[in-house]
C-alpha cells in the first residue's frame, strides 16, 4: 500500500454474557472478521488461520466494531454509510450514512456508535435507533477511536501525529504527542493504551507502542507491517492487521510475533469473536476497529493506514 494510504483502529475489550448463532457459512469456530479494504469485503478467519468470506456488500471498509449482540457494524469508506451485518449468514443492511470517508468505529457502554471522519475531522455519534450527530470537531484526520474502562474517547490524529482524549463531557486533552502515523488502538485489561505506529518509506520495520494510564511510553512489539486493527481473544493473544503485507499477526503472551492469516488485499479492522461453544465472549463496550486511507480521498493530505 502506498505512503499516502492510512487505516485505524481501537478495539476495547470487556467481557459480556452473549449469544453467537452460527451457519455453515461463516464456519464452525470463528476468531476474528477482518475488514479487507481492496477486496470489498469482510472476512471471517478461524482459529487454524483459514479464511473465509462472510460477505461482498460492503464499500473499500475499513473500521469494524461488535456490539453486545455480536452483530458487526462495518465502515464504509466510499460511500460515507455503515453497515450492519448479521455474522450467522453475511446479510447487510444500512445502518446509518454520515459521509466524509467513514474510519475507525467504536462503541460506548451504552450502546453508541462512534465514528472517526477524516475529510471533516470530526467524530460523529449514532445512538441505536440511528440517530447521527456530531461529538467532536476540529480534530487533525482521526483516523481510529478506543474507549478506557472510564467512559473516555481516545482519538489517533493520523496529521496530528498525537493522541486526543476526549472525555464524556465533551473536554479534550492531549493524552501523546510526537507519535509517527498513529493507526490502531486498544486498550489492554490493565488500562494500557496500545497504539499502532508506521514509518514513512518502502521498507517497514513498524512498531505497536504502549502507554500506561500515566502517559508512560513503551514498546510493546516490532517487526509488523503497517498496523492498524487490534484485537486481544480470551487467552491474552493479540491479533494485529498488516496492510502493507495482507497478514494478520498474532503476538502471544510472551511477545513472539508471527504470522497467523495471510492472502488479504489491505486489511483494516478486526475484531475478535468467542467460540460459539462458550457461554462467554470478549466483546468491547468500546470495541472499534479501522483501516486506512488514500491521500486523494482526505483532502489531499497524506494518510497511513489504520
Amino acid at each position: 500500500m502506498p505512503r499516502g494510504s492510512a487505516s485505524v483502529f481501537a478495539i476495547r475489550l470487556a467481557v459480556i454474557p452473549i449469544t453467537l448463532f452460527v451457519c455453515q457459512r461463516v464456519f464452525a469456530n470463528p476468531l476474528i472478521y477482518v475488514a479487507n479494504d481492496l477486496a470489498n469485503s469482510v472476512d471471517a478467519v478461524a482459529d487454524n488461520g483459514s479464511v473465509t468470506l462472510l460477505s461482498t456488500a460492503v464499500n473499500a471498509p475499513e473500521g469494524i466494531a461488535v456490539d453486545a449482540s455480536g452483530n458487526l457494524y462495518v465502515a464504509n469508506q466510499f460511500d460515507g454509510t455503515i453497515s450492519k451485518i448479521d455474522p450467522s449468514d453475511g446479510n447487510a443492511s444500512l445502518f446509518a450514512t454520515v459521509g466524509g470517508y467513514p474510519h475507525g468505529l467504536a462503541f460506548d457502554q451504552a450502546g453508541n456508535l462512534y465514528v472517526a471522519l477524516g475529510t471533516s475531522d470530526t467524530i460523529k455519534k449514532i445512538t441505536p435507533s440511528g440517530q447521527v450527530s456530531t461529538f467532536a470537531s476540529g480534530l487533525d484526520l482521526p483516523i481510529a477511536l478506543a474507549f478506557d474502562a472510564q467512559g473516555n474517547l481516545f482519538v489517533a490524529n493520523y496529521n496530528g501525529e498525537d493522541i486526543v482524549e476526549i472525555e464524556p463531557n465533551g473536554s479534550e486533552s492531549v493524552f501523546a504527542t510526537d507519535l509517527v502515523y498513529p493507526g490502531g488502538l486498544l486498550f489492554d485489561s490493565a488500562g494500557n493504551l496500545l497504539v499502532g505506529v508506521s514509518l514513512p518509506g518502502a521498507v517497514h520495520d513498524d512498531s505497536i507502542l504502549e502507554f500506561s494510564p500515566d502517559g508512560a511510553e513503551s514498546v510493546f512489539a516490532t517487526g509488523l507491517q503497517g498496523p492498524g486493527g487490534m484485537a486481544f481473544d480470551l487467552s491474552g493473544n493479540l491479533y494485529v492487521s498488516n496492510w502493507y503485507s495482507g497478514t494478520i499477526s498474532e503476538i502471544n503472551a510472551s511477545g513472539t510475533v508471527s504470522t497467523f492469516a495471510s492472502g488479504f488485499s489491505d486489511p483494516s479492522g478486526l475484531v475478535v469473536v468467542p467460540d460459539p461453544s462458550s457461554p462467554v465472549s470478549v466483546f468491547a463496550a468500546g470495541a472499534i476497529c479501522l483501516m486506512r486511507r488514500r491521500t486523494h480521498h482526505l483532502k489531499g493530505r497524506e494518510v497511513h493506514e489504520c
